[in-house]
């Protein structure tokens, strides 16, 4: 297998894992971080860091269109942010709402404007 291919694995990885802490019951998700505060960091955190693994899977497969790589990852996180929100809403104890994907949100853009940082500091470093 192409070793650029890999790096496909890690924003599945990161997908898969939202998904197994999406799908617990209320009470048990409650368990984890009573503190509302570190729950919605955690959201922005977890998007944060699948936007990162989309845009590095893109750029180091050597993707030419700088929008591709910016903006692609930038939909993909999103609508799986939406996706997410869906699919809680029928576990039981959970509602998915549209102010999750707000701060899901938060962190997919916070990860776009780091990207767009080092895409620039690459490209002109290694130019």
């Amino acid at each position: 297998m192409n070793k650029r291919k890999i790096i496909f694995i890690f924003p599945i990885l990161m997908m898969i894992l939202i998904f197994y802490m999406s799908d617990m019951p209320g009470a048990q998700s409650s368990s984890i971080s009573d503190f509302v505060l570190i729950r919605k960091l955690a959201h922005i955190g977890e998007y944060s860091l699948l936007y990162i693994l989309l845009f590095l899977s893109l750029f180091f497969n050597k993707i030419k269109s700088k929008s591709l790589i910016l903006f692609l990852p930038l939909a993909i996180s999103i609508l799986y942010s939406i996706s997410d929100e869906i699919h809680q809403s029928f576990v039981i104890g959970r509602n998915g709402t549209p102010i999750d994907v707000c701060i899901d949100s938060i962190g997919i853009f916070l990860a776009l404007f780091l990207m767009l940082l080092f895409y620039h500091l690459y490209k002109k470093k290694f130019s």
